[in-house]
C-alpha cells in the first residue's frame, strides 16, 4: 500500500513491536497470577471462540454445557444466547470469535489474550507511518510511543472485547485514507480497505457507522479529489467489496436467529437523555472511564482541533462525524459504560481521534510548534509511569464498579484525590462541582486554539504555505514526499 525505504521499515517495526511486546508480557504474567481473571462478556468470546476452532460451528449450546461440567475458561455461566429451536447462538457479533479461534485452540485464554494485543498493537505501527510523514521521524517516534503506551492501550488490548480491536483497524483505515489523498493507494492497497471497512459490523454491530462514514468519505474522495485515473478506477472497481462483511452477516443473522437484522437493535439504546449525556462526558472526564483522564495527551488535540475547524471546516467536520459515529452509539448503550467491563472501553474506539488534529496542524501551519512534540511525549510517559504504580500490580482495580460514592467507586486515583476529580457514575453530575470545572476547561481548551491562532497570524505572521515562524524544520531523516 505504501513502499517504505528499509530503514523506516525497520524503525516501523520496532515502534510497533515494543508495545506489543510489553502487552504481550503482562498478558501473560496476570494470567499466570490470576490477577486478570476471565469477567464480563470475555468468557462468552472464549466460547464462541472454541464452538468455531473444536466445532467448526456458531451453535454454542454443547459449548457451555461442556464449559460447565468440564471448566476451561470461567466454568457454568448464564449463557448470553437466543434459543432458535434448540440451537443456542451468541448475541455477540462472530468476527472476534472468528480472530480468537486458533488461539484459543492452541494456549486458552492466554493465547487469547496475547492475539488481541498483537491486534491492537496494528494500531502503533500505522499511527508511526502516518506521523512520519506528517511531522518527521524523530517525533513520530516520541509521540506513537507515548500514545500506545498508556492505559486505553497497554490495558486495553489484554481485554478480549472488540473495542480495542476496532479502534485500531479503524485508525488505520483512517490514518491510510488520509495518506491516499496525496499519494495512490492502489488496487491492493483499495481491496484492503474495502474489505477491511466491510467486516467492521461483525466485529459489533454499532460499528456500522464508522463503516458508513469511512465509506462516505472514500466516495467523496473520489468526487471531489483530483486522482490519477488508474487510482480513481482502482477504488470505485473495488468498491463492492465494502459489501462483503454485511452480507457474510446477514448471512449469519439469517441463518442463526431467522432475521436478517439479528437480535441486537434499538432496544439496547436508552431513552434517558440524562443517562446518554452523563455517559457521554463521562468517557471524556470522569476519573477511571474518561479518555482524559487515563491518557492526558489526548487534549493537546483539542485546541487543535478548534484550529482545524477555522482553517479546514471541510476536514473537521468529517472529524466531527467520524468521532461521532464512534462515541455516540456508546453512550446511548442501555447499560452504562458496558457494565462489569475494563474502565474505559467504551471511549477506546475514538479516543486515537484527538491525534488526528494534532498531527495535522503540526504539519499543515507549524502553530503547535514540533519542538513542542517531544516534550509532550515525555510528560505523558511520565503520567502513564505515575498511574501504573497502582493499576499494573492490580489490573481489576480499574473494571467498573459502579457506586456514586468516591470511596467506594473504581479509579485511576486513590480515595484522597477522588474528591478534587470529576465523576459521572451519577445523572446529577452537575452536584459534582469537578465536574462543572472540567467541562468549561474543556470548553475554554477547546475556543483557546482559534483564538490563540488568530493572535499568532496577526502578531507573528504565517509563512506562504501557512506554516508559522516557530516552526521546526522537519527531521533529516523524514521520508520522501514527508
Amino acid at each position: 500500500m505504501i513502499r517504505l525505504p528499509l530503514s523506516r521499515r525497520r524503525v516501523a517495526l520496532l515502534v510497533a513491536a515494543g508495545p506489543v511486546v510489553m502487552t504481550s508480557v503482562l498478558a501473560i504474567a496476570w494470567v499466570r497470577s490470576g490477577r486478570i481473571p476471565a469477567f464480563g462478556d470475555e468468557p462468552h468470546y472464549l466460547i464462541m471462540a472454541e464452538s468455531i476452532g473444536r466445532d467448526r460451528d456458531f451453535e454454542l449450546r454443547n459449548n457451555y454445557w461442556l464449559e460447565a461440567r468440564a471448566p476451561r475458561f470461567i466454568g457454568a455461566i448464564d449463557p448470553h444466547t437466543v434459543q432458535i429451536g434448540h440451537r443456542w447462538y451468541s448475541i455477540h457479533g462472530p468476527a472476534l470469535g472468528i480472530l480468537l479461534a486458533p488461539s484459543v485452540q492452541f494456549g486458552g485464554v492466554m493465547a487469547a489474550r496475547v492475539t488481541t494485543c498483537v491486534l491492537a498493537g496494528a494500531f502503533s505501527w500505522a499511527l508511526f507511518l502516518w506521523l512520519d510523514w506528517l511531522v518527521g521521524r524523530q517525533s513520530a517516534v516520541w509521540l506513537s510511543l507515548s500514545a500506545v503506551l498508556s492505559v486505553p492501550y497497554v490495558f486495553g488490548s489484554v481485554h478480549l472485547y472488540p473495542d480495542a480491536v476496532a479502534g485500531a483497524l479503524v485508525a488505520g483505515l483512517v490514518f491510510w485514507l488520509h495518506r491516499a489523498t496525496e499519494r495512490p493507494g492502489g488496487p491492493a492497497g483499495w481491496i484492503g480497505f474495502w474489505l477491511v471497512t466491510g467486516m467492521l459490523p461483525a466485529l459489533m454491530v454499532k460499528f456500522v457507522a464508522p463503516a458508513a462514514v469511512l465509506t462516505s468519505f472514500a466516495f467523496m474522495m473520489a468526487a471531489t479529489g483530483r486522482r490519477r485515473r488508474r487510482d480513481l478506477h482502482a477504488l470505485l472497481a473495488s468498491s463492492p467489496l465494502v459489501l462483503v462483511g454485511s452480507l457474510l452477516l446477514l448471512a449469519y443473522h439469517k441463518s442463526a436467529f431467522g432475521t436478517l437484522l439479528g437480535v441486537r437493535g434499538s432496544g439496547e439504546l436508552t431513552q434517558d437523555l440524562r443517562q446518554a449525556t452523563t455517559i457521554f462526558l463521562g468517557l471524556h472526564f470522569d476519573q477511571a472511564q474518561g479518555m482524559f483522564l487515563q491518557h492526558p495527551l489526548l487534549l493537546a488535540g483539542v485546541p487543535a482541533l478548534g484550529i482545524l475547524a477555522i482553517r479546514a471546516p471541510r476536514l473537521a467536520a468529517a472529524w466531527c462525524a467520524l468521532y461521532a459515529s464512534l462515541i455516540i452509539p456508546n453512550a446511548l448503550q442501555v447499560i452504562p459504560y458496558g457494565g462489569a467491563s475494563p474502565s474505559g472501553r467504551f471511549g477506546w474506539p475514538a479516543a486515537w481521534l484527538w491525534l488526528v488534529p494534532l498531527g495535522i496542524e503540526s504539519r499543515r501551519h507549524g502553530f503547535v510548534c514540533r519542538r513542542l512534540l517531544r516534550p509532550l511525549a515525555v510528560a505523558s510517559l511520565g503520567y502513564q509511569a505515575v498511574l501504573a504504580v497502582r493499576w499494573l500490580p492490580a489490573p481489576m482495580s480499574i473494571t467498573t464498579l459502579f457506586d456514586p460514592r468516591l470511596a467506594i467507586r473504581n479509579s485511576l486515583f486513590p480515595v484522597p484525590l477522588r474528591g478534587w476529580l470529576p465523576s459521572f457514575y451519577s445523572v446529577d453530575f452537575l452536584s459534582h462541582p469537578p465536574n462543572i470545572v472540567a467541562i468549561v476547561l474543556a470548553s475554554v481548551l477547546m475556543m483557546s486554539g482559534p483564538v490563540a491562532w488568530w493572535w499568532h497570524a496577526r502578531h507573528v505572521g504565517v509563512t506562504r504555505d501557512g506554516a508559522s515562524a516557530c516552526e521546526d524544520r522537519p527531521d533529516s531523516s523524514r521520508g520522501n514526499g514527508s
